[in-house]
């Protein structure tokens, strides 16, 4: 959970980087793993599923993470 009270979801990473799991805070910048295709993504390209859950509602992450977007 970040400080609004949504939780946020990362799918298929291949792996975490060191000192990332549930609960650590991260920063700008920072790795948190690699792209991958695990779960039921095994027969697709590498590629993340990044979702955003505020209560009960599955909301678009693009507006939270655009300003910080290369």
């Amino acid at each position: 959970r970040i400080a609004d009270g949504s939780e946020w979801y990362n799918a298929h990473l291949d792996s975490l980087a060191p000192g990332i799991a549930p609960g650590v805070s991260v920063g700008r910048g920072q790795i948190v793993g690699t792209v991958g295709n695990s779960g039921n993504a095994r027969t697709t390209p590498p590629h993340l599923h990044l979702g955003r859950r505020s209560g009960e509602l599955w909301v678009n992450p693009w507006p939270t993470i655009s300003p910080v977007c290369g």
